[in-house]
């Protein structure tokens, strides 16, 4: 459900979304083929959104949210001695509020500022893992947390052809020291077919709290002294107008992490860690054509090369391709098509072969303001799947066949 409201410079946003999902991969050991392990989640929120328009060399902007998730997995395991069925519950819900302010101000001749700070509370965030029968607690915890940014940014304009965009960020969490994030973007335009980019950047992410603090000391530890996830960019692009309504870009780029947080077997219990550093170095080629009838299309080829302290990452593609063509079919009636393939990838529990996959859309809009769709994903039923990770018993996950989704949008 999702539903959006617009008056003036405000905007309200309200969205719900749930799930009810069977597993049958037999996840941290339960019992294969036996029907009773599922998941079911749930996602809320609600957005206040104004968006000022320029007053002078001034314009404010401002946001607040509430949201809400929560989560229940339940396992079902062989009992000892053949005497039944043991079930797990694992339960996690938050609640959490977000404001954003900014303000731009362009007083001082080619230059643009922003100016902004960011807050982001959670007054609870509860933990639990019990059995049913007979009944034992395993875990019952809960922690709050707050997170607060401010941010500024200039936007340099050098001469007619060439910008320059500066920004830093610095955050605090509860429980972790200053995180600095700067950015650097340099744009420069020899004609007005052409762009050259170099973007810079680095960026945090502090662990959450299941990767903090979940420990059922059953099949997982719980997670010593966490440091944030950290990643540095470069990205160098070139963008070219070929004809009209047909661009192409190449990019290349490297991204280096440093204490990604990864799964390891302790003791023979699971357990999150920070690893070593690793990176991706890739090459992007992406092409566009806008038609006069309406019709439009875009195909992208991406060449990734991931490498880690133990030489190249093997559970990471060698190449992914996508693309779409989309437009007008008949009166009232539009549609399209969507695909996307990549290559063998492989880990230690096996490995999975290269895919191509096409997904179909079709659309009826019989009054302006109200659209009915109708969305077959995976269109020819192709089998394909995807790793297994460290909690399947299975070596691959079989990824979705065909499925067929009707949707409604409809505007007042």
């Amino acid at each position: 459900l999702f539903a959006k409201l617009r008056h003036g410079p405000w905007r309200a946003t309200f969205g719900l979304q749930s799930r009810d999902k069977s597993v049958a991969t037999a996840a941290y050991g339960t019992a294969p083929g036996v029907p009773g392990t599922r998941y079911e989640d749930y996602y809320g929120w609600g957005e206040l959104a104004y968006e000022g328009e320029w007053q002078g060399d001034w314009r404010t902007q401002a946001r607040a949210s509430l949201s809400a998730v929560g989560f229940e997995g339940r396992y079902r395991y062989a009992a000892p001695a053949g005497s039944g069925w043991l079930d797990n519950i694992d339960r996690a819900s938050a609640r959490w509020l977000s404001l954003d302010a900014r303000a731009h101000w362009r007083g001082w001749l080619n230059h643009q500022w922003l100016f902004g700070a960011e807050l982001r509370h959670l007054p609870k965030v509860a933990q639990s893992n019990f059995n049913v029968e007979p009944p034992v607690v395993n875990l019952d915890i809960a922690h709050a947390s707050t997170q607060l940014g401010l941010y500024l940014q200039d936007h340099w304009r050098l001469d007619e052809r060439t910008s320059l965009t500066l920004g830093l960020r610095a955050d605090r969490a509860r429980d972790f020291d200053v995180q600095w994030s700067p950015r650097l973007s340099f744009v420069h335009r020899p004609d007005a077919d052409s762009a050259l980019k170099l973007m810079i950047g680095r960026a945090f992410r502090v662990p959450n709290q299941y990767e903090r603090f979940y420990g059922d000391d059953t099949l997982q530890l719980p997670r010593p002294q966490p440091r944030p996830e950290h990643i540095q960019t470069i990205e160098l692009a070139w963008e070219q107008l070929l004809a009209p309504g047909l661009r192409a870009s190449v990019a290349a780029y490297r991204n280096q992490f440093g204490s990604l947080i990864e799964e390891r077997v302790t003791s023979g219990l699971l357990q999150l860690v920070n690893g070593p550093r690793a990176h991706i170095t890739g090459v992007d080629f992406d092409i566009e054509q806008q038609l006069r009838s309406g019709w439009q299309w875009r195909t992208s080829v991406s060449l990734l090369d991931a490498r880690g302290a133990g030489g190249r990452d093997r559970s990471v593609t060698r190449w992914l391709a996508k693309g779409h063509a989309f437009g007008p079919l008949a009166p009232q009636w539009s549609g399209g098509l969507q695909w996307q393939a990549a290559a063998s990838r492989e880990n230690t529990r096996g490995a999975v072969p290269s895919y191509l996959t096409l997904d179909l859309a079709l659309h009826w809009k019989p009054l302006p303001q109200q659209q009915l769709s109708l969305l077959v994903a995976n269109l020819f039923d192709r089998r394909s799947w995807d790793l297994a990770s460290s909690e399947d018993v299975v070596s691959r996950v079989p990824r979705t066949r065909r499925t067929l989704a009707l949707e409604w949008r409809g505007s007042f």
